[in-house]
């Protein structure tokens, strides 16, 4: 798949996650077993429920948020946290196929970042799309959040 990586100004929104450590021989395992935490903990609130899913990375798969859209901030629990998507410019592109292959979409974002001269935070984040079956329609938005200097711009 060719990626069409962009500049993209994204805010911060609110979301319901729990935060946790994996790594790259459990990752497929992990994210499914954490949303799933989430959406128990949605069941019983009045927070809007169609948001989508997001997986924040914190510098590596050690250190990682799965959670899911919600409508406002509210109060926590002792496992599931009310936080938000980070915000600010970010290098972004789309990924449409199966999840297995997002590593490409992140390699595509990386060395777009290098050869435009943009330094990347360590935070980076999946958007995942509505589901389907086919995973051949899956979509996932795919973002790299950039520092400041590299874009030009003061603190």
């Amino acid at each position: 798949m060719e990626y069409q990586v962009k500049l993209k100004e994204v805010p911060a929104g609110p979301i319901a996650s729990v935060r946790a450590s994996t790594s790259p021989a459990t990752i497929s395992k992990d994210i499914p077993a954490l949303l799933g935490e989430v959406w128990g903990f949605l069941k019983g609130t009045d927070l809007r429920k169609e948001g989508h899913n997001v997986v924040i990375y914190h510098g590596s798969l050690a250190d990682l948020e799965a959670g899911v859209q919600v409508s406002r901030t509210f109060e926590g629990t002792n496992r599931v946290n009310c936080s938000t998507t980070p915000a600010g410019w970010t290098a972004a592109a789309l990924h449409r196929g199966p999840y297995h292959l997002l590593p490409r979409a992140h390699q595509a974002i990386r060395d777009w970042c290098v050869g435009n001269h943009h330094e990347i935070t360590g935070l980076t984040w999946e958007v995942y799309g509505d589901w389907t079956e086919n995973p051949e329609e899956l979509e996932t938005e795919v973002f790299y959040q950039l520092k400041k200097r590299s874009l030009g711009v003061d603190h």
